[in-house]
Order: structure tokens, then C-alpha cells, then sequence
């Protein structure tokens, strides 16, 4: 075989093989529908909005935003899933090609800086960001990432005590979501 046929098949099968891999990409819409986003919320939602996640790691984003206009509500709802899943990780991962290590790191980074709560309840390791109002999981070798901001109004005697509420309410749907829709729903 000559050098440039031998060259021609390694770049073809490398091709082939790369978009075996690149469509192997886990859909993070799977975990949750329309509908589903919109009984969360409680409110209609637009169709997803899907999105890559790239950088140190590699993930995959599904969003469902309000579709209410903002002049009307005062803002707008988000349910956000993101999933860092071993064959996209593996693919495309720069730094992390794994979503355990990835969850782990991140946990560890966050615990020295006395951020990320421990979330008690889910049937696998959680913990809560406050300040981002999303909740980290980490089952069966996926890492998941779920946000969700629903338009909600609250009282609080000052604004410390409302964030406080605010963030307990997002945790407790974003518990609802992992535990309804989520978890259930992430491959074995």
C-alpha cells in the first residue's frame, strides 16, 4: 500500500470515527419537556433552547425560558439542565474527561472557598450554589446541572433574609425537577 492511500484511510476512518463520537452527544432535552418546564415554572415556556458547554470540560445545555413578555412579569423564568456526560466529556473534554472527577474537583474548589451546601434527600451526591441558585449532581457517572428560576414574589424584612427565601424556594423546585424528571431519566 502507498504512503498516501495508507494516509487517506487513517484521516478517513479518523473522520468517521469523530462523527460517530460528535453524534454521540448526550441530549439534555431528554431529561425534561416542554410541558414539563412549563408545570415547573408555572407558566408557558418557548421551546428549548439547546447549547454546548465547552472549556475545561465539555457538557451539553437544554433551556427553557418564560414566554411571557418581561414588561408584564418583572423578569424572566429560566429551568436549565446541563449535562456533563462520560461520552462528551470523552470527546470533547479539554481538561476534564470525566464527569465524576469534574463534580469532584469542582466540589473540592468550591469547599475551600466555604461555598456549595451539601443537598440531603437525592438518592445520589448533591450540593446547592446559592449565589447561582443551581444544584449539582452527580449520578451514575453523569454531572448534572439544574437551575430554576421561576417568577415568584416574596416578602422579607430585608434583602439577606429574601435572598435566603428565594434561594430555599429554587432548591426545593430544583430538587422536585432532579427527583421528578432528572434522575429517573439519566442512563444507567
Amino acid at each position: 500500500m502507498q504512503p498516501r492511500h495508507a494516509l487517506l484511510i487513517v484521516l478517513t476512518t479518523t473522520l468517521l470515527l469523530g462523527l460517530a463520537t460528535a453524534s454521540l452527544s448526550f441530549n439534555a432535552c431528554s431529561l425534561i419537556s416542554q410541558a414539563e418546564a412549563e408545570k415547573v415554572l408555572g407558566e408557558a415556556v418557548a421551546p428549548a433552547r439547546h447549547s454546548n458547554v465547552v472549556g475545561i470540560a465539555a457538557g451539553v445545555t437544554c433551556a427553557y425560558y418564560t414566554a411571557a413578555p418581561i414588561a408584564k412579569r418583572g423578569g424572566t423564568g429560566v429551568l436549565q439542565v446541563t449535562v456533563y456526560d462520560p461520552g462528551t466529556m470523552a470527546a470533547k473534554g479539554i481538561v476534564y474527561q470525566s464527569p465524576t472527577k469534574y463534580f469532584q474537583r469542582h466540589r473540592q474548589v468550591l469547599a475551600k472557598r466555604g461555598k456549595g451546601q451539601k443537598v440531603d434527600g437525592l438518592p445520589c451526591e448533591a450540593f446547592w450554589l446559592s449565589g447561582s441558585d443551581t444544584l449539582h449532581l452527580l449520578s451514575h457517572n453523569h454531572y448534572v446541572v439544574i437551575k430554576v428560576r421561576d417568577i415568584t414574589k416574596m416578602q422579607a424584612p430585608n434583602s439577606q433574609e429574601l435572598d435566603r427565601k428565594l434561594s430555599a424556594h429554587r432548591l426545593q423546585k430544583s430538587k422536585q425537577v432532579a427527583l421528578q424528571y432528572v434522575l429517573p431519566r439519566l442512563p444507567k
